[in-house]
């Protein structure tokens, strides 16, 4: 089987078998005490959680990958071919319409407050 590394984001992609491997991760996660677990709204982040018996989860909406605007679900070499040029690392995807790294790190700043939140309980 041929893998092909493409960007997804907003799309819903099922979680692959490759990902269902997770499910070896049991024994390490019941190792540890997990106060609190967010998944994201897409269903393999949720199917994961359930692979991996997370007993309770929190859907949450913060937890959305890059947006990646134009280069959604585009292979990296079909996004040369296309003539998208955007660097996650440095400037974002905003021009693609994507997210800047500022928008990303605004969701990433929330989520940990929801997470220390979590922890004042």
């Amino acid at each position: 089987m041929v893998q092909v590394r493409t960007a997804h984001r907003w799309t819903d992609v099922p979680l692959t078998e490759h990902g269902r491997e997770a499910r070896g991760l049991v024994p390490l996660i019941r190792s540890h005490r997990i106060g609190a677990a967010f998944v994201s709204l897409l269903q393999r982040a949720r199917e994961t959680a359930q692979l991996i018996r997370l007993r309770e989860m929190r859907v949450d909406v913060d937890l959305r990958e890059w947006r990646y605007g134009s280069y959604e679900g585009v292979t990296p070499s079909r996004s040369s071919a296309s003539g998208l040029t955007g660097s996650v690392q440095g400037r974002g995807l905003a021009e693609a319409p994507g997210e800047t790294p500022e928008q990303v790190e605004g969701l990433a700043d929330r989520m940990l407050a929801k997470a220390r939140n979590m922890g004042d309980r």
